[in-house]
């Protein structure tokens, strides 16, 4: 997840649509997303063995993230300015 940030950040690019270049904040989310949801689902086994509702806890979170996350690209362009 280090890398992708730091690939968004050493290009610059923030998903501004500016036209320098090859744009690629949008594929760099997308992998983020996976590997937050990959590493929920991964660690609950271990975190079971040491609470089981650390384990419930951890697919809680990976479902919520699977399920929530989408919202955000639905609210691509939409002013949060009060």
């Amino acid at each position: 997840m280090v890398m992708c940030v730091i690939i968004i950040r050493a290009r610059n690019d923030y998903g501004d649509d500016d036209d320098g270049g090859i744009v690629i904040h949008i594929y760099m989310v997308y992998v983020i997303g996976v590997l937050f949801s990959a590493l929920f689902l991964l660690m609950g086994r271990g975190m079971a063995r040491v609470a089981r509702r650390y384990g419930v806890i951890s697919y809680t979170c990976a479902a919520l993230w699977i399920l929530g996350a989408p919202i955000f690209f639905l609210c691509h362009g939409i002013s949060w300015r009060l």
